[in-house]
């Protein structure tokens, strides 16, 4: 439904989305009947150079979700949309938005300055503010609604963005297009509505809280890319959170291989570790108890070297007294360490950590519980 307001001079646009109501994700944020859904769109960047042509709203009622558009036919028309806004929200307490922090709310409040009209303060919920944090363990390729409602299979019937629009709105106030305001307006109300739906994504923000309850652990073995064969850790447990609104598959690499997380809507989680055949080095942090024996290239405790020699050894160092062994093992989380399990290393100033995958396997369920929980905050880093 839509009207012209001869008097206010603009079109409004209205609609209502029965079957739509408060999720538990917004009312974990505020009252539902507090909050007033807020989307503009602009004919530029610039606050003091560009105009509002369109403001889009939603708010909850007893019927469903209802959003509301001003549109100005023209740039006199502005202000006329922003008082419009301006009597509206007086009924709200909080603008629910994504990334209007940063563009929304200060572009509104420079237009409004600039007609001497101005908007009490209302308290700005910024979706964009959750996700953020989100955008490495989630692969989002950006942090623009469009990734966030690709992540969570939000469909939109809208191609275009808003700096392509601006074209078209310049073209509708020379034609006045049907065809090019529906598509105006169509973008502008899909970015309201699917804040209804987007807001389910700051349930995934309680994964940087794990609580994690380990599982199983098996040896997979596979072929890469390359069809060669190879093999990894597959490590399983539990995480406290509530259920996430869907699964996901997140991964990390480096120079050793990758680490990939999948994340079930049950909370449970798998994370795959490489299982890596090569030769490392164990060494001793009682180094000065050693003697080096360079022909032999290895180490002796003194207390063992009665018979050695005094030109066949000499006194060992950090980067000399150490093991060397070819076996499987598993790489860690840069740096970590965990008490009583021997750490080897590629050389000794090495920042990469590796233990031997029959250590791992020798291990209890307390101990592989922390192995797990270090596997997964690496993810977060």
């Amino acid at each position: 439904l839509w009207n012209y307001d001869k008097i206010i001079g603009m079109k409004t646009f209205k609609y209502l989305y029965e079957n739509l109501k408060p999720s538990v994700y917004l009312n974990s944020l505020a009252r539902p009947d507090d909050i007033l859904f807020f989307d503009i769109e602009t004919t530029g960047l610039s606050r003091k150079k560009d105009n509002i042509f369109l403001i889009g709203t939603g708010y909850y009622s007893d019927n469903g979700l209802n959003i509301i558009q001003w549109f100005a036919e023209n740039e006199s028309e502005e202000i006329n949309v922003l008082e419009a806004l301006l009597k509206f929200a007086d009924s709200f307490t909080c603008l629910l938005n994504y990334n209007g922090n940063s563009f929304d709310i200060p572009f509104t409040l420079e237009r409004m300055n600039k007609y001497g009209i101005s908007m009490p303060p209302l308290n700005s919920i910024d979706i964009y503010t959750f996700v953020k944090p989100l955008k490495k363990i989630l692969s989002l390729h950006d942090l623009t609604l469009k990734s966030v409602e690709r992540f969570l299979n939000i469909k939109r019937d809208d191609e275009y963005s808003g700096g392509e629009l601006i074209s078209v709105y310049k073209s509708y106030t020379k034609k006045k297009s049907e065809k090019e305001l529906n598509l105006l307006l169509l973008h502008n109300k899909e970015d309201v509505l699917n804040l209804h739906y987007v807001t389910s994504i700051i349930e995934y923000n309680s994964l940087n809280d794990a609580k994690l309850q380990y599982d199983n652990c098996l040896i997979n073995e596979y072929y890469d890319y390359s069809n060669v064969r190879k093999k990894e850790l597959l490590l399983s447990g539990l995480h406290n959170s509530t259920t996430l609104p869907r699964s996901f598959n997140t991964f990390k690499s480096n120079e050793i291989g990758s680490f990939i997380m999948n994340y079930k809507t049950d909370s449970s989680l798998s994370i795959r570790v490489p299982i890596l055949q090569k030769t490392l080095n164990y060494y001793f942090e009682n180094y000065k108890d050693y003697y080096y024996l360079p022909n032999e290239k290895m180490c002796i405790l003194k207390s063992m070297a009665g018979g050695v020699k005094k030109e066949n050894r000499e006194n060992a160092t950090k980067e000399n007294c150490k093991i060397s062994l070819n076996d499987s093992f598993i790489p860690m989380p840069l740096n970590a360490v965990i008490k009583d399990i021997r750490i080897f290393k590629d050389s000794y100033k090495s920042k990469q950590h590796y233990i031997r995958l029959e250590d791992f396997l020798h291990l209890d369920k307390d101990n592989r519980s922390l192995f797990l929980k270090l596997y997964y905050d690496f993810f977060f880093v």
